[in-house]
């Protein structure tokens, strides 16, 4: 998935595994999907079905890339650099890989070592409606600080086809209401299914608008992601005191923040077998 201003393109991605006698790898980009919206060159064309042929170099390190029409460097774009995740919340050595079986498909997602193997977790599962929560090892469910949730609607999708832009219209509007924090941080393609990531605050007043019990305010990172037949909803809170106020309180960090964005982002889904839920 690539995204391009508002354009977002869904594409399968080749590379050579060895290099061409001209030390180029020849890269095959195959767009499946193209929202046609505008992208950064001003275009609205829908490449869907599109198949473009590219020729990567690297450097000697092999942390830098650059992308050429051709097999030499006349006609390039680039170089490309390695991202370097600026927390060690998202590194493989510091997180440990979970799985759990939600209705229809399975839901693969990662947690910080330090929260426990296996950390504390609570389920609680109706017909269709699917709830597991996890904290820290070392906090207690009376006097949690930090939750992290994993909730699914059963055939949501099904019945209401994607209401992704609807979903997180209605939080933007609750954050509007109670005057509380909200932003966009992510609207595309995660892992192959729709989905967006939104940041915001919730006091009391938001509390009682979406019918939820706090004792205090929360600061949430919410994923709403949109499977093949069920709505998918993955949160990580905060509890501070939020004051009717749209900013973000002093004592979250920012890093914090979108250290737990990417870690969000690496949720992935997986069709299984039967619908018989969580087994």
């Amino acid at each position: 998935m690539t995204t391009s201003a508002e354009e977002v393109l869904r594409a399968t991605y080749n590379i050579s595994s060895k290099p061409l006698d001209s030390g180029f790898y020849k890269f095959t980009e195959k767009v499946i999907q193209d929202n046609g919206k505008r992208n950064c060159s001003g275009l609205t064309k829908d490449r869907t079905g599109e198949i473009v042929d590219l020729y990567v170099r690297f450097n000697g390190q092999l942390n830098q890339m650059v992308f050429c029409k051709e097999e030499s460097l006349k006609k390039c774009f680039g170089p490309f650099a390695r991202k370097q995740v600026s927390s060690k919340l998202v590194g493989t050595d510091s997180t440990n890989m979970n799985l759990v079986k939600i209705f229809h498909q399975t839901v693969t997602f990662y947690l910080p070592k330090e929260w426990g193997t296996p950390p504390k977790g609570n389920r609680d599962q109706k017909t269709d409606l699917f709830m597991l929560e996890y904290i820290p090892d070392s906090q207690d469910w009376s006097n949690w600080q930090d939750i992290f949730t994993i909730q699914g609607v059963r055939d949501f999708i099904k019945r209401n086809g994607i209401q992704i832009e609807k979903l997180v219209k209605q939080a933007e509007l609750t954050a509007r209401e109670s005057n509380t924090f909200y932003k966009e941080a992510y609207r595309g393609y995660i892992n192959g299914y729709q989905g967006a990531i939104i940041v915001q605050t919730v006091n009391s007043l938001a509390a009682k608008k979406i019918k939820r019990q706090y004792t205090g305010g929360e600061v949430v990172v919410v994923l709403f992601l949109a499977g093949e037949d069920d709505l998918y909803i993955v949160t990580r809170s905060w509890k501070a005191d939020i004051p009717p106020i749209n900013k973000l309180p002093n004592s979250v960090s920012v890093a914090e923040i979108n250290a737990w964005i990417d870690l969000i982002r690496q949720v992935k889904l997986k069709p299984v077998e039967s619908n018989k839920g969580l087994r």
